[in-house]
């Protein structure tokens, strides 16, 4: 997993449709936080069904884009009602919490 010392990182509350890519990502985070300054973060985007995340890293020059699926599980999504600064730890801890899906047998 890659590591993200010293920044800033958002979680976003709301789900996001996962066709978006980096530029309508950072459209949503230039218009979602229009006067703060968004570089050297991170924003955590979470699908629906919650299988899917995806991080925008934003730095001086370079945006990236991050992207996980699960398959046979979903990401365990801590309940906020509007986005949230949280650390490194934090991240870490939701990224590795999974809830199992079973299979129904045919």
């Amino acid at each position: 997993m890659v590591d993200f010392p010293d920044k800033s990182i958002y979680l976003y509350s709301d789900s996001v449709d996962f066709r978006k890519g980096i530029k309508s990502l950072t459209n949503l985070v230039s218009t979602n936080y229009p006067d703060s300054n968004i570089k050297d973060s991170l924003f955590i985007f979470f699908s629906k069904d919650l299988r899917q995340v995806k991080i925008l890293e934003v730095e001086d020059d370079d945006i990236w884009l991050y992207q996980n699926r699960l398959n046979d599980a979903k990401f365990i999504f801590p309940k906020c009602d509007k986005t949230v600064k949280i650390s490194s730890s934090e991240l870490k801890i939701i990224l590795k919490s999974i809830e199992l899906i079973s299979h129904r047998k045919r």
